[in-house]
């Protein structure tokens, strides 16, 4: 039997993506193989793709036969890549690092301003001043607002509670 360059599937349920491998016709796909000399990520945008053309060449020339779709992948690695496929070279890395430390950090920037908004939000509530059933805010000086004990200022509605509370004392 020959030798076939092909796809072997690697990744998580629903999450594929490929290493591009030198093995026997009868092997199971993703099953024992001779050499890997290529991946290609399709989950990417654009694709990613990593092939060795140096060891493509030595398989060809040693009777390997491509699959179609290895095919199609060596003719973009060759023409350098294309609108929907970006080759890389064998140590160059795609721009979004995917180590555990830049996901994490990632991560945090993006909960970084949700969480300065819920620590702004308490301090927001208690600067809000009073309104009445309306929605409408008691304008400085309304009788009746005043007598429910509503003001525009917060900081006098609490002394005006102090004192209230200091009279009810001194008349018991």
């Amino acid at each position: 039997m020959g030798a076939r360059i092909r796809l072997r599937r690697v990744g998580r349920k629903k999450q594929a993506s490929y290493r591009i491998v030198v093995a026997e016709q009868s092997a199971a796909r993703d099953g024992a193989y001779i050499e890997a000399i290529g991946f290609y990520n399709p989950r990417r945008q654009p694709a990613e793709l990593r092939l060795d053309l140096g060891r493509v060449d030595y398989w060809i020339g040693n009777g390997a036969t491509p699959s179609e779709t290895t095919k199609e992948l060596i003719l973009k690695a060759r023409k350098g890549g294309d609108a929907k496929v970006k080759l890389y070279a064998g140590d160059e890395q795609p721009e979004k690092e995917t180590s555990p430390t830049a996901v994490r950090a990632r991560r945090s920037e993006r909960t970084k301003p949700k969480l300065k908004e819920a620590a702004a939000a308490p301090a927001e509530v208690e600067g809000q001043i009073a309104h009445d059933a309306d929605g409408q805010t008691p304008a400085e000086g309304d009788p009746v607002a005043e007598a429910h004990g509503e003001t525009a200022d917060p900081d006098a509605a609490r002394e005006a509670a102090a004192e209230a509370k200091t009279e009810s004392e001194a008349e018991a």
